[in-house]
């Protein structure tokens, strides 16, 4: 499965990388924000409670008027593999069994992308109605096993 070419507001992001923003845990990379002047970093400084006095909070820190939290939600994912095994007939007639098939299956198996949030699809499907990324739940990883019998 492939799609590209598509950029989000992810709110993941705004979510976990902004101090200012929310109480919430936070990514590890907002521990290099701004401390002394000359410093250069795009991760605001945080503030308890995500208010600072005096500071008309609208307009504080980047925000969503950024293409900071803008992400690229182009992904290309192994969807789907399966392998069988056919029982050859002789072993499955010695068995009882008119034929016998065994197989393994996995289902998103891996997924490649820049996308910096939780997935990529996920993201993609919702921000449709949404507009952008909000903690959509990823899809998940899936294994089965199993034997398939005729008599």
């Amino acid at each position: 499965q492939f799609q590209g070419g598509n950029h989000v507001l992810n709110n993941d992001l705004f979510g976990l990388a902004d101090g200012s923003a929310t109480p919430n845990n936070q990514l590890v990379s907002t521990l290099d924000y701004w401390k002394n002047p000359g410093d250069i970093t795009n991760a605001n400084k945080p503030v308890q409670g995500g208010v600072l006095e005096g500071v008309n909070q609208e307009n504080y820190g980047v925000g969503f008027g950024s293409t900071r939290y803008y992400s690229d939600a182009g992904y290309a994912r192994l969807k789907e593999v399966r392998v069988t095994y056919n029982i050859p007939r002789n072993t499955a007639s010695s068995l009882g069994l008119g034929s016998a098939v065994v197989f393994v299956q996995g289902l998103n198996m891996v997924t490649w992308t820049k996308f910096d949030g939780i997935d990529p699809e996920a993201v993609s499907n919702r921000a449709a109605f949404t507009g952008g990324a909000s903690f959509a739940f990823p899809v998940g990883r899936q294994f089965a096993a199993g034997i398939n019998v005729s008599f």
